[in-house]
């Protein structure tokens, strides 16, 4: 059963190479730079994407009392840790 599911895996992989070979475009020196670059760019911005913005001490305890004031953290505790 494995050498058949092989097999046809391997059917469909020789039918469907053609179709990805055709639309491949052959690689220069400037292509091969631009992509590079490109996803260099492309790592640093997900990367900086990812990273929480950065908060003093002192603005997350001005958040924290906020919160309070507002009931905002009362409600939360209600909702969250109810049992």
């Amino acid at each position: 059963m494995k050498a058949l599911t092989l097999a046809a895996a391997l059917a469909t992989l020789v039918a469907a190479a053609p179709v990805f070979a055709a639309d491949a475009q052959p690689a220069t020196d400037t292509t091969v730079a631009q992509s590079s670059s490109m996803s260099g760019n492309m790592v640093m911005q997900e990367a900086q994407a990812m990273q929480p913005a950065a908060k003093t001490r002192q603005q997350v305890y001005q958040e924290l009392l906020q919160a309070e004031r507002s009931g905002e953290l009362q409600r939360l505790n209600s909702t969250l840790y109810s049992n």
